[in-house]
């Protein structure tokens, strides 16, 4: 612990020795360093229009070489509309365009090998921009809620797009992402509104949730066959995504993967799969038929909820249960059978599904839960296994065409 002490105050001792002064000189302020180097600083002033950084700045009669950008150095100064770096700046810090919502155009250093957290975040001005080709990474929250962006080069030796990268630019309509990306990170495309259409590399091994939530304009998109997983909220709300090819290799599929894809149509489920999350494809309106792969053994909370277009779905004889909400509101489903070893029917998990009109029970139910059929107005007729001992509240309710049912004498 004393050693660890000791390293601290040497080290603050050092900055405390680097560090000269401060000075604002033609209007920017700059931390001035005995080495001969200067910083960009936090600004005190508002600063507005075409803003110039040179290469050297002089203080009395001493001239300093421009090697930085502090943390939120501009920090929400919303009166700049363009800004020129030189190449003698190496490093940009946190935040540090963070809320420069004026600004337009950005000259960025040919030395710069990275962008920090949140670096240009709320930027909403901004429509493009060229990156160094020196640059590798691009840190959380880079670009977020640049608004007005609607495009961007990426150089080839960037590996990785950090969490929340380039979410909320709603006006990014395409992007090419370099062949040596290995990974998105979680929400990295999240409401990129106006993007239709991506080319994922082959490299790329898996997706982060909400990699391209809320992605509302995207049609389609090929996934790399080494993907094995789609993590939650994947492609949660791509109202558009017509259709899409899941790898072989996937294994499983997160919550709310596919949630709010109301223009899918079709999917094909790789044998591989062994399970699904919950809301799965929730409120999947144009799906009308899926085949599930034998390893699935269950199907999650509100799995196929809202899927309005589904006709119909075979459930394989591994399943063993059906989870809440299950195919609640799917208006379409007329019939469906049931796996023998399903031994219960949870809350809720056929509401809504008005073209039901007939359904064979495994004898080995015991229970339906509550609300079970609750709605299904074209349901007339229903056999009840013996074994059943309990039937949830609402469980018939508003069944409108069930003119007789016989009950159980186990029932309670």
């Amino acid at each position: 612990m004393r050693k660890f002490l000791l390293t601290a105050l040497s080290c603050l001792a050092f900055c405390f020795a680097l560090a000269q002064e401060t000075a604002t000189i033609d209007g920017i302020k700059y931390s001035l360093y005995s080495n001969g180097e200067a910083a960009i600083s936090y600004q005190d002033e508002y600063l507005t229009g075409d803003i110039v950084i040179p290469e050297k700045v002089s203080y009395n009669d001493i001239d300093y070489t421009v090697t930085k950008v502090d943390d939120e150095a501009f920090k929400n100064e919303t009166g700049i509309t363009s800004i020129v770096l030189p190449n003698s700046i190496t490093s940009l810090g946190f935040d540090c365009f963070y809320g420069c919502s004026s600004l337009e155009s950005v000259t960025l250093p040919d030395g710069i090998t990275s962008l920090g957290w949140s670096c240009f975040k709320g930027c909403s001005s901004l429509v493009s921009i060229n990156l160094p080709e020196g640059i590798t990474s691009l840190e959380v929250g880079c670009f977020r809620d640049c608004s007005s962006l609607v495009s961007i080069n990426l150089p080839e030796g960037i590996t990785s797009l950090e969490n929340y990268c380039f979410s909320g630019c709603s006006s990014l309509v395409s992007i090419n992402l370099p062949e040596g990306i290995t990974s998105l990170g979680h929400n990295c495309f999240e409401g990129c509104s106006s993007l239709e259409s991506v080319i994922l590399p082959d490299g790329i091994t898996s997706l982060e949730s909400g990699c391209f939530s809320g992605c509302s304009s995207l049609e389609s998109i090929t996934l790399p066959e080494d993907i094995t997983s789609l993590d939650d909220y994947c492609f949660y709300r791509c109202s558009s995504l017509k259709s899409i090819t899941l790898p072989e290799g996937i294994t499983s599929l997160g919550n709310s993967c596919f949630d709010g894809c109301s223009s899918l149509k079709s999917i094909t489920l790789p044998d591989g799969i062994t399970s699904m999350g919950e809301y799965c494809f929730s409120g999947c309106s144009s799906l009308v038929s899926i085949n599930l792969p034998e390893g699935i053994t269950s199907l999650g909370y509100n799995c196929f909820s809202g899927c309005s277009s589904l006709v119909s779905i075979n459930l394989h004889e591994g399943i063993t249960s059906l989870g809440l909400y299950c195919f609640s509101g799917c208006s379409s489903l007329e019939s469906i059978t049931l796996p023998e070893d399903i031994t219960s029917l949870d809350d809720y998990c056929f509401s809504g599904c008005s073209s039901l009109v007939s359904i064979n029970l495994p004898k080995g139910i015991t229970s339906l839960g509550w609300s079970c059929f609750k709605g299904c107005s074209s349901l007339e007729s229903i056999t009840l296994p013996n074994r059943i001992n309990s039937l949830g509240s609402d469980c018939f309710r508003d069944c409108s065409s069930l003119v007789s049912i016989n009950l159980p004498e186990g029932i309670t």
